[in-house]
């Protein structure tokens, strides 16, 4: 199945909660999620936050396995709303960060590889040096609940709804702390209120915490997701996942986050 082609400029239809983006097939449509790094699969229109114009499309949650069969980066031009898969360096991005070792999954034969690899950037929560896992397929910035002692913050316990997400087999329930984290080289590219995990005995509970995130075995270890929220402060940004870099360029997008 081929929905995507190399250089060709796709509409964003949503760029938060999660990025949707229109295909090369009139009746689907693909959220493409950093945060995957399978191929795709469906998903059903009930778990996402599309308009109901879209009820009755083909919806698709495509990972890095598939679409870097199609190039090595992804450029998102949320100014003129569209994306594309691309190897040619984003042009206008001033700004860049090296990707983290700790994201780059498939070392050797890439072919072979079971599983994409993921965007992991150097950022800093309160002012120290930590691992951000970029996640297009999360809403907003939050800090694993399992890392939020490492960086000073006391976890409380989540006395209010705040931000619930329901997506497959993941039923995680977030609530804002004070917190403040940056993009490295940021210049103000950041969220003072991010959200922390809430406890499974908290009033109001998740069912899980994301273990496999804080668990994942790999260096350095990840300490935050790096959501949409923030993601969406930049104009534009670029993922090369074969040169392990991202580029971008600051520009508040604001609350412009659909396109008709």
């Amino acid at each position: 199945m081929q929905i995507f082609k190399k250089d060709r400029k796709y509409r964003i239809i949503q760029s938060h909660p999660h990025l949707f983006v229109t295909t090369d097939n009139a009746n689907r449509i693909a959220m493409v999620d950093t945060g995957y790094n399978g191929k795709h699969q469906r998903i059903p229109f009930n778990e996402t936050k599309l308009p109901g114009s879209y009820k009755y499309h083909i919806i698709l949650w495509v990972g890095s396995k598939y679409f870097n069969k199609i190039a090595n980066g992804v450029e998102v031009d949320l100014k003129n709303m569209w994306l594309k898969f691309t190897n040619k360096p984003c042009i206008n991005c001033v700004q860049s960060i090296e990707m983290s070792k700790s994201g780059k999954i498939c070392k050797f034969f890439k072919f072979f590889c079971i599983h994409g690899d993921l965007v992991t950037i150097p950022v800093l929560i309160n002012g120290q040096l930590a691992n951000g896992f970029v996640d297009t397929g999360a809403p907003e910035t939050g800090i694993l609940r399992a890392r939020a002692k490492k960086f000073g913050i006391e976890l409380k316990p989540c006395a209010s709804p705040g931000l619930l997400v329901q997506i497959q087999n993941q039923d995680i329930r977030f609530g804002k702390q004070s917190a403040l984290v940056c993009l490295k080289k940021s210049n103000g590219v950041c969220e003072n209120k991010v959200n922390v995990e809430c406890g499974k005995n908290d009033p109001y509970k998740s069912k899980q915490t994301n273990k496999a995130l804080a668990n994942l075995r790999v260096s350095p270890r990840i300490d935050c997701v790096i959501g949409n929220d923030m993601l969406n402060k930049l104009s534009l940004y670029y993922f090369d996942y074969k040169n392990r870099i991202m580029l971008y360029k600051k520009g508040a997008v604001g609350d412009m986050a659909y396109s008709f």
